[in-house]
């Protein structure tokens, strides 16, 4: 497990970020603990990781594309920042969920379990990008292999 210390303000990319016994960035199956009063910055795409825990404060870096993966992720008393109202982000943030059918899941306390590739929120998730200048619902499923989409017309934001 890499469990993140207590104080100020860290980069994922930073190895001294990290407590683990080399002081290493995670890596493929790892469990991350962003714990309770830190604010780690995400500033570089996640290895694909079994468990994220955020206790504190986790925040995508708004200077490039971010990718997050993991089997499971859970805000549990902290929050997650993708962009803000006064400055949204301006990149592509992606949180992917990956596993299989049995991979291990969530247990949030004794009497209800969440499943895997589950992103689950008791804290706080604010996600917030730049205004799209067009919005389109599919009037049909999009088919596999298929060059050729129907959309409604009309549902433009500006």
């Amino acid at each position: 497990m890499v469990v993140v210390p207590l104080g100020n303000i860290t980069y994922w990319s930073d190895a001294n970020s990290w407590t683990n016994r080399n002081k290493t960035l995670p890596k493929d199956g790892d469990t991350v603990v962003i714990e309770s009063g830190w604010n780690m910055i995400l500033d570089i795409n996640t290895p694909n990781l079994t468990k994220i825990t955020i206790n504190g404060r986790l925040t995508f870096l708004n200077t490039t594309n971010i990718t997050m993966i993991s089997g499971s992720i859970f805000v549990y008393a902290g929050e997650l920042l993708i962009g803000s109202k006064d400055y949204p982000y301006k990149y592509n943030a992606k949180i992917q969920l990956e596993g299989g059918r049995y991979s291990s899941s969530i247990a949030f306390d004794g009497n209800v379990e969440l499943g895997n590739k589950v992103l689950a929120n008791v804290g706080s998730i604010k996600m917030h990008g730049i205004q799209r200048k067009y919005l389109f619902r599919l009037q049909q499923p999009a088919l596999r292999n298929s060059n050729q989409f129907y959309i409604d017309t009309g549902l433009d934001l500006i």
